[in-house]
């Protein structure tokens, strides 16, 4: 059930794997605590999501869909259905919750997990 949850988490639905086909996604599975990956979360994008609870907005959504677009501009506001400078204004709202280093090497590959586990773990915060 929790392979599934990933898996759905990964835009992967319909797909099977185990465990060990899901790679650090895998590997987390069994390797935290929930508390411990909780934590995480909470700390790496928890701003970004108490924004969202509050004032009704979609950066949360906006920032799955830019790595899910691996960065891209123009395919991240195609894929919200955006125009390009709306999601200039969101970005910058996201680098104000979060930092402006969140897009850039080891704290983008932190918030793109929080950011996964947080949609495998039913977006609870």
């Amino acid at each position: 059930a929790r392979c599934l949850d990933v898996l759905i988490a990964l835009d992967r639905a319909g797909e099977g794997a185990c465990r060990d086909d899901l790679g650090l996604h895998g590997m987390l599975l069994g390797a935290a605590a929930r508390d411990e990956l909780d934590r995480f979360v909470r700390r790496t994008i928890g701003p970004l999501v108490r924004h969202d609870e509050t004032r009704g907005s979609d950066l949360v959504r906006t920032a799955v869909t830019y790595f899910a677009c691996d960065g891209n501009l123009s395919r991240t506001a195609a894929a919200l259905y955006v125009h390009v400078n709306t999601l200039y204004q969101r970005i910058d709202r996201i680098s104000a919750l979060l930092g402006p280093r969140w897009r850039h090497g080891d704290h983008a590959l932190q918030v793109h997990l929080a950011l996964t586990m947080w949609r495998t773990e039913g977006q609870g915060l």
